[in-house]
């Protein structure tokens, strides 16, 4: 009796029953320092994507990686993918400034320096949050936390 809709039924006049869908796969993209200012930032920023990556992964979702003057990659819930991605990371940017990943429900910033496109691409968004590394002075309109290089968080 719950799902029937009674408006729609009377309209019809036959009974109508609400029917639900499962929600769809979350989209997950992670904007990275394009420079991290040392090694020991650079692994902080790809330990916290690898740990945001599976998070979204195990629970069905889509991850994209993004870092300025590196090509997007596809969304993809391929976990070995995104670690093979991130152990090469950071190298060097060889192109032009490619464009963020157009897809993405959820937009994760991890940056370890003041980077304009890293955080306006966050911003941008309509969900988004951020990590920041180490004590770098960054102002932004996304909720943002702040670690250490330590690990654990």
């Amino acid at each position: 009796l719950r799902r029937i809709h009674w408006p729609s039924s009377a309209h019809r006049g036959e009974i109508v029953v609400r029917e639900y869908e499962p929600p769809g796969r979350t989209t997950l993209a992670l904007l990275l320092d394009p420079v991290p200012p040392t090694l020991d930032h650079a692994d902080q920023v790809a330990r916290i994507a690898a740990s945001e990556a599976w998070d979204c992964i195990r629970k069905g979702g889509l991850v994209s990686l993004w870092s300025p003057g590196l090509e997007a990659t596809r969304p993809s819930g391929d976990l070995w993918g995104v670690l093979e991605w991130l152990a090469r990371y950071p190298y060097p940017a060889s192109g032009p400034t490619s464009r963020p990943p157009s897809s993405g429900e959820e937009v994760v910033v991890i940056t370890a320096s003041a980077n304009t496109d890293v955080m306006q691409s966050a911003e941008a968004s309509r969900q988004s949050r951020g990590w920041i590394v180490g004590d770098v002075d960054v102002t932004a309109d996304v909720p943002l936390e702040r670690v250490g290089t330590r690990w654990p968080l």
